[in-house]
């Protein structure tokens, strides 16, 4: 069985200043950092420096397709041009900071209306996600197709959803990313059981809980998700993502986060998740 890499997400810091993100994610033991996808918030070659310093690799650039110009599935040629060319640019930022994966999304956050025929914008989307692999891939930079849940997107809502598109997309270096928020709207039957069913796909893996706090402190049941993911030799990074409980989490972003999100959530995330490796491997 593999070991599970653990990494933490920026998001849920806010505003706070990188530096101290960084330390306390390398304070708590974790392998890695997952950095948001707007360049303009690092000093890239200093985060890299730092995150050696520390002992942190970067688990993967958590791109932020929110917004006018980040939609890959518009009916507007110029907007869907403009979210391939963000895709290059998150591309670039993984490869300058060392990180293996992009994450990408068909749609932009929160259109849960079609904007042209439903075969259209599969279409213009697998189109636009291939230009951004294709990109990545002379990069060595893999790309991982995350499902929202339907309050935020109507396109790709689930694992099978993804790995759907991925296999439309057709190249070697885009996979799927099952995140468990998301999984726990969505899916039918065990989290654990639609991971195994599109395992050749997975590679990234996002935990939060129901409540999209730590694990631990919602009704998910995260042993079986591990147990598989140990099973199936996933060797990629499990990264928390947490957000408050918030109708527009984004929001969250440009604000000072509860005192939870820190450090009593970076540090019982990782403990309560070895806690759960350790009795599946004792």
């Amino acid at each position: 069985m593999n070991r599970i890499r653990y990494a933490f997400s920026l998001v849920a810091y806010g505003d706070e200043p990188v530096e101290t993100g960084l330390e306390r994610i390398a304070r708590y033991g974790y392998d890695a950092v997952e950095l948001i996808g707007e360049s303009e918030k690092y000093d890239l070659a200093g985060v890299r420096l730092r995150c050696a310093d520390l002992g942190l690799d970067v688990s993967a650039i958590c791109s932020m397709w929110i917004g006018n110009g980040r939609d890959l599935s518009s009916a507007d040629p110029a907007e869907r041009r403009s979210a391939v060319a963000y895709g290059h640019a998150v591309t670039d930022m993984a490869a300058t900071v060392g990180a293996p994966t992009v994450v990408v999304c068909p749609a932009r956050l929160w259109r849960v209306t079609p904007s042209g025929p439903t075969h259209d914008e599969r279409a213009w989307a697998v189109d636009g996600i291939r230009q951004v692999a294709e990109y990545a891939g002379e990069r060595g930079v893999q790309v991982t197709i995350e499902p929202w849940n339907r309050y935020e997107t109507h396109l790709v809502n689930t694992v099978a959803d993804a790995a759907g598109f991925a296999r439309e997309v057709g190249l070697s270096n885009v996979g799927v990313l099952p995140d468990t928020f998301h999984m726990n709207i969505e899916e039918t039957g065990q989290l654990s059981e639609r991971i195994e069913e599109h395992s050749s796909f997975v590679n990234h893996v996002h935990f939060s809980d129901s409540n999209r706090g730590a694990p631990g402190t919602g009704h998910i049941d995260f042993a079986p998700i591990v147990r598989t993911l140990l099973e199936i030799g996933y060797d990629g990074y499990v990264t928390f993502e947490l957000l408050p409980p918030a109708a527009d989490p984004s929001q969250f972003a440009t604000k000072d986060p509860h005192r939870r999100f820190r450090d009593p959530y970076t540090r019982t995330s990782i403990a309560y998740l070895k806690d759960i490796v350790d009795d599946l491997t004792q």
